[in-house]
């Protein structure tokens, strides 16, 4: 089943994208969608294959990228915490682990924060760390 969104949704600083044991789309937000830029067809489509071909040209070696993301589906024990360079200049956060269901692998949960000033301030208030 597919997330509705509202307008009157509260902002979220990170994107979400989960998919099930499958690989198919079972639910994402709409920071996610704004983070990557994806149309509503590719979304619609539920396949995360396309997702992953329409992210990864944000990259300067999209095939490296993709490589990397089915390595992590691979080890479905892996949690996985990087920072991604994209063309444009941005940087993400991507955390990824995987969901479990009584002991049974059903899926993975993608987690896409992009790195401003902005949003780092909001982190560290939110941890209590100071500069």
């Amino acid at each position: 089943m597919m997330l509705n969104f509202t307008k009157n949704q509260p902002k979220v600083i990170s994107g979400i994208f989960v998919v099930d044991n499958q690989r198919k789309i079972v639910s994402l937000n709409r920071k996610f969608i704004e983070i990557w830029n994806i149309n509503r067809e590719i979304i619609d489509n539920r396949d995360e294959q396309l997702v992953l071909m329409f992210v990864s040209a944000y990259f300067d070696d999209p095939k490296k990228f993709r490589e990397n993301v089915n390595d992590i589906y691979k080890n479905t024990t892996l949690d996985s915490l990087d920072n991604l360079h994209l063309k444009d200049g941005r940087v993400l956060v991507r955390y990824s682990y995987p969901l479990w269901m009584r002991e049974k692998y059903i899926g993975r949960v993608w987690e896409y924060c992009e790195l401003t000033e902005n949003n780092l301030e909001v982190r560290y208030a939110a941890s209590g760390v100071t500069k």
